[in-house]
């Protein structure tokens, strides 16, 4: 019965929030099960309790730590990640791993707390918890520590959990699943709605929260002239093969702003995005000229700038501001395009 086991549930949450497919046909099953959890646990700042013996009414750093994994991929519940993340931190145990009260430290529960506290914190450290598991592997008497048709399942994880904590936070980090309805079906990248999700996420998280993030803001010069005397249908199509281009930026996530406006976010800690994007804009003239060559070359501009992962809602706003500096010192930018960056903004929000 649904609720009644609270690590089976949650277990299957934090399973099916890894796997993006997954995560998309299984969404509504899982915005329902999150949904209950979340609830429950934001009456207990963040934490699941167990709901039968030996864990009834009692805090399982487990299923807190499947629930926190999930919401944050979701983006339902986030509210409840950041305590859960900060309450787990300090669950962790002498040997350096964690496990549920009463009970030993165990490999499923040290790999989802670590999984998440790699994903969503730079200050942790996920290597460090290497011997750990190489430790709860071998059990006494030198047996799997885990017996049955799940070790090789589990043998697997364990060796991509190993590959993906020698990474830098950059790229161990998890943007939020965006679901289909939240996907501009025009050009297939996220609409302003993921924006705020991530901003959410972001907000919430003290480790992550000061990290450094990029931002550009961009748009096509002229574009409603040239959409009006082309045809919304090659208008489509240009800003289609523009975000072809955006998504192969790494370390980043493309938003649609609205019209022929588009936001890139870079991961937390990733940098070099101004120059990927001149390198893009260099390329941009003949990736346009595909839906046809006797079209003029539509220039890009755009606005770069840093900001705290916590800023990201002002940084649109500043963002919005500059670009609308651009365009009027740029009203026919050539070819290449033209790039500007504004000043970084990552001061203490409470400062």
């Amino acid at each position: 019965m649904l609720g009644a086991n609270a690590w089976a549930d949650t277990f299957m949450l934090w399973a099916f929030a890894r796997r993006p497919r997954a995560l998309t046909r299984a969404r509504g099953l899982m915005t329902a099960v999150a949904s209950r959890y979340a609830a429950r646990a934001g009456r207990t700042e963040g934490l699941v309790l167990g709901r039968a013996f030996p864990f009834f009414d009692t805090a399982m750093p487990s299923a807190t730590a499947h629930l926190a994994a999930a919401a944050a991929r979701v983006g339902d519940g986030i509210e409840v990640v950041a305590p859960a993340v900060e309450w787990l931190r300090d669950q962790r145990r002498p040997d350096g791993g964690w496990g549920d009260p009463g009970q030993d430290s165990d490999i499923l529960t040290t790999l989802a707390v670590a999984e998440l506290m790699g994903n969503l914190d730079p200050d942790f450290d996920p290597m460090s918890v290497l011997d750990v598991l190489g430790g709860l592997v071998r059990a006494s008497g030198g047996r799997p520590a885990i017996i049955g048709p799940e070790w090789p399942w589990v043998a697997g994880e364990l060796l991509s959990f190993a590959a993906w904590s020698r990474k830098p936070f950059r790229e161990r980090f998890r943007w939020p699943h965006v679901p289909p309805w939240m996907i501009d079906g025009r050009v297939h990248v996220p609409r302003y709605e993921a924006y705020l999700v991530n901003a959410r996420l972001f907000e919430g998280i003290p480790g992550l929260a000061g990290a450094p993030v990029e931002i550009a803001f961009l748009d096509l010069a002229d574009f409603g002239n040239w959409n009006t005397a082309h045809g919304q249908a090659a208008g489509d199509e240009l800003l289609a093969w523009l975000t072809t281009l955006l998504r192969t930026l790494p370390e980043s996530r493309t938003i649609r702003d609205g019209g022929d406006e588009f936001l890139v976010i870079g991961a937390p800690q990733a940098t070099g995005l101004e120059e990927r994007m001149r390198e893009l804009f260099g390329r941009w003239a003949e990736a346009s000229q595909t839906i046809g060559p006797d079209l003029p070359v539509v220039p890009l501009r755009a606005a770069v700038t840093t900001t705290r992962a916590d800023s990201l809602r002002q940084a649109r706003e500043s963002l919005g501001q500059w670009i609308g500096i651009v365009k009027a010192d740029f009203p026919d930018p050539p070819q290449e395009g033209v790039i500007r960056r504004f000043p970084a903004y990552l001061a203490n929000r409470e400062d």
